[in-house]
Order: structure tokens, then C-alpha cells, then sequence
């Protein structure tokens, strides 16, 4: 029953750290619009200086007889297509992805649906949920689009300032005693773009170890969470689930034949 109870808090912390760990798509905006700024500055030209010119005195000229000029079909301006969004409702973790003593778990029984974790400033597209007993341990993560190169380009600062994302989780985290955050080393190689993180929770006299990557490849963006008791090993690796699911954005995103 104490293994349970544990479960349910973990599930409950969980549930909080994917609303906190999110930058708000207005802080994402803000940088996005200062880099934008940055680069075209560069290349905005000025203008050529106008210089005055004299009028020469009218003088009597011969009467034109206007012609009338065939005039060419009016020209239709180019059509701009839009090229659709991938379908990645079903960019997701499987359960062959992971070891066997993994099982899976429906995200609706603890309201971790994409309707569920959607809000105003982000839509999720897909979850996914795993669980293991012995060692406990849970894997989870959800993605959204990242349509335009502004919110992209939003996207990769923020991945780009660890601090940043780190200030977020923990502030979405209160009161709960986190400890030990820092940057995790060597996950800056998925995607387009990526960081990662790790920090400790206590929960219930119950220390539980973190381990966090965001990334972005292409219109997708990744959030995924490794939970287990901090001092254990987990039995399969942050970096070991962002490659996973890296390959799996990857086979989403080919074209169809």
C-alpha cells in the first residue's frame, strides 16, 4: 500500500512538473522577437538621399497626338501554399523502446491527455506513460508543434539557457524541496536542438531523482521525464529515451510514399 500511495504522489508530481516545465509561449516570443531583431538590423539599408535638380524654363513644343497601345493581360499574382503540419498524434514512446519490466500505462487514469495538458499557449499532440515497479522507476513524455521560425527560433534560446528552463520547473514545483538541480552534460546532440536536466524531490520523506530533456527537431518539440529514487540507477538511461524518441520524430517526419 506504501508502494502505491508512492506512486499516486509521483503520478501527482508528475502532473506538475509537465505545467511547470513548459516556457510560456509569451517568454518564448519575447526572445524570438530579439533575435529576429538582431539579424535584420544587419541588413536594413538605407535610403538614397534625395538631391535637388533644376527646372529648365518651359519652352513651346509640338502637339502629340496620343496613340493607343495594346495593353498586355493583367498578370495573376504567384498562389502561396501552406505546407501542412505532420500528423504526430501518434509520435509516442512504445513499449519495445524500453525494457521488459517496463508496463504501460493508459495516460486518462491519472489525466495525462493531450486535451488534459493543453492550454492556451500550447497544444499537445501526443503522450505517453510507462511505469516500473521494481526498481520504481517511470518514463513519460508528451510533444507539440513548433509551426513558425519565430516560435523555433523561441524555442532554441530557451534550450540554449538551461537556467532558464531550470527556473521554471523549480518555480512550478513549489513548496515541494527540490534539491541538487543542475545541468546534465552531453544531451545538447538531439534534434535541431536540446538540453537537459536533472533535480531531486523529496516526496514524503521519499527522495526521487529527475531526469528531464527538452528537444526540438524540426515543427516538433519534446518534453520527457525520467522519474526514479535518487541513488538508484536507472534501468534505462535519459540519453538512451531521447535518442529513442529522436527516431521516432525522425520516422514521423519522412514524406509518405
Amino acid at each position: 500500500m506504501k508502494k502505491r500511495n508512492l506512486i499516486l504522489l509521483i503520478f501527482l508530481l508528475i502532473s506538475i512538473i509537465l505545467g511547470a516545465c513548459k516556457p510560456s509561449q509569451a517568454e518564448l516570443d519575447a526572445q524570438a522577437t530579439q533575435i529576429a531583431a538582431d539579424v535584420y538590423s544587419t541588413q536594413t539599408a538605407q535610403a538614397p538621399t534625395a538631391t535637388e535638380t533644376l527646372t529648365p524654363a518651359p519652352t513651346n513644343t509640338p502637339t502629340i497626338v496620343p496613340t493607343i497601345t495594346p495593353t498586355s493581360p493583367p498578370i495573376n499574382p504567384p498562389t502561396i501554399t501552406t505546407t501542412p503540419m505532420p500528423d504526430i498524434s501518434g509520435v509516442v514512446l512504445m513499449l519495445e523502446d524500453l525494457p521488459p519490466s517496463f508496463e504501460e500505462i493508459p495516460p486518462e487514469e491519472f489525466g495525462f491527455t493531450a486535451e488534459d495538458l493543453s492550454n492556451d499557449e500550447l497544444t499537445v499532440e501526443s503522450v505517453f506513460t510507462f511505469m516500473q515497479v521494481e526498481p520504481l522507476g517511470l518514463v513519460m513524455g508528451y510533444t507539440t508543434l513548433v509551426n513558425s521560425r519565430v516560435d523555433q527560433l523561441g524555442f532554441d534560446v530557451a534550450l540554449s539557457q538551461p537556467e532558464f528552463l531550470m527556473e521554471a520547473l523549480i518555480g512550478g514545483m513549489e513548496p515541494l524541496d527540490t534539491q541538487d538541480q543542475r545541468e546534465l552534460p552531453g544531451l545538447a546532440v538531439y534534434g535541431d536542438a536540446s538540453a537537459g536536466l536533472t533535480l531531486a524531490a523529496d516526496l514524503g520523506g521519499i527522495v526521487m531523482r529527475m531526469d528531464l530533456v527538452v528537444l526540438r527537431r524540426d515543427v516538433v518539440g519534446a518534453f520527457l521525464i525520467s522519474m526514479y529514487i535518487d541513488g538508484d540507477i536507472p534501468t534505462i538511461t535519459i540519453d538512451e529515451i531521447a535518442s529513442k524518441m529522436d527516431q521516432r520524430i525522425i520516422e514521423a517526419l519522412q514524406p509518405s510514399k
